[in-house]
C-alpha cells in the first residue's frame, strides 16, 4: 500500500471537489439544489469542520479501496489504472447518485454535474495512485 499516495490522493480530491463546487460550478449547484438565499447564507455561518473532516476520511477510504484495487488487478499502466477508476465510477458512484433523481425528485442537470465530478475525482486519484 502506498499510503502516502492515498494521503495525497484524499487531498487532492478536496481540492477537486472546493473548486467544483466552489468557483467552477458553485452557483449551478447551488441552484439546482434548490436552495434559497437564506438557506445558503445559514450555511455560511456554520462551523463546517466536521463535515470536511468526515468528506476527508469518506476521501480516505475511496483512495484507499482504489489501491487496493490497483494492487489486485496487478494493474501496471496508466491507461490501466484510468479505465479502473472508471469502471469503478461507472458501476458505483453513478449508479448509487442515480437514485437522486429516480427516487428524490433531483434535477438530471444536478446528477450530471455531480457524477461529472465523480469521474474527475476518479481519474485524479487512479493517476495520484499510479504514479505514486
Amino acid at each position: 500500500m502506498g499510503y502516502l499516495a492515498i494521503l495525497l490522493s484524499a487531498l487532492a480530491s478536496m481540492i477537486i471537489g472546493s473548486l467544483w463546487y466552489g468557483p467552477l460550478f458553485g452557483k449551478t449547484w447551488i441552484k439546482l439544489s434548490g436552495w434559497t438565499k437564506e438557506e445558503v447564507a445559514k450555511g455560511k455561518k456554520m462551523n463546517m469542520t466536521p463535515y470536511y473532516l468526515a468528506a476527508f476520511i469518506m476521501s480516505l477510504l475511496t483512495a484507499y479501496v482504489l489501491e487496493w484495487l490497483i494492487n489486485a488487478l496487478n494493474v501496471s499502466s496508466i491507461s490501466g489504472a484510468l479505465l479502473l477508476g472508471v469502471l469503478v465510477w461507472l458501476g458505483f458512484y453513478v449508479t448509487t447518485l442515480s437514485s437522486s433523481v429516480l427516487w428524490e425528485g433531483k434535477p438530471f442537470k444536478l446528477f450530471i454535474l455531480n457524477i461529472s465530478y465523480g469521474l474527475v475525482l476518479f481519474l485524479a486519484i487512479s493517476a495520484i495512485l499510479f504514479y505514486l
